[in-house]
C-alpha cells in the first residue's frame, strides 16, 4: 500500500464512519511516520 492510498482509504473509512477503530488508525500513523522518515 502507497502512502496516498492509505490516505484516501483513512478519508474514505472516516466519511463512511465517524467512529472508526483505533486499530484503522494506528496503522495510518504508522504509514504516516514511515513516510516522514524517508
Amino acid at each position: 500500500m502507497t502512502l496516498d492510498e492509505g490516505i484516501k482509504l483513512l478519508e474514505k473509512y472516516r466519511h463512511d464512519h465517524h467512529s472508526y477503530p483505533t486499530d484503522i488508525m494506528g496503522k495510518a500513523e504508522g504509514l504516516g511516520i514511515e513516510a516522514m522518515k524517508r
